[in-house]
């Protein structure tokens, strides 16, 4: 496992305890996951798209969830003690932003990767995770 501290990029979904998740064509999952965090903060969708989604997995209906409102925005709000962690998206890309409050202790945030054989920064500041042998390549966004 693998830890790091500051802003992170890369794919996220809801799971039971804040993390972001990475496949690779075998399916090998990397879990994002933020030590220490406050595993009762609250996921809060900013401004809702004009997009729906359905998941229908398998043959029973009553496991199925359709019309998913989609949003341009997601903030785990108190994440960590006056800081919350936005997640917003374009083109393709994700963006992971803190906001902390005054007086708020930026050194709480940290994060592992589990599942992850290696993690490392790229010359040009890229994330790379390596899965199974193959680098995936998180491209760093300034703005």
């Amino acid at each position: 496992m693998n830890e790091g501290q500051g802003p992170a990029e890369g794919s996220v979904s809801k799971p039971q305890r804040p993390s972001a998740q990475i496949r690779n064509r075998q399916s090998k999952v990397v879990r994002l996951q933020f030590l220490g965090a406050n595993e009762a903060n609250i996921l809060m969708g900013g401004k809702e798209m004009p997009g729906k989604v359905n998941y229908i997995a398998g043959k029973d209906p009553a496991q199925w969830h359709t019309g998913v409102p989609t949003y341009g925005e997601m903030t785990y709000s108190s994440l960590y003690p006056g800081i919350n962690l936005t997640y917003s998206g374009t083109g393709g890309q994700l963006k992971g932003t803190y906001t902390l409050a005054p007086n708020a202790n930026p050194s709480l945030i940290r994060w592992q990767y589990a599942g992850a054989e290696n993690v490392a920064i790229d010359p040009t500041g890229n994330l790379q995770i390596t899965v199974q042998s193959k680098i995936q390549d998180l491209k760093s966004k300034s703005s």
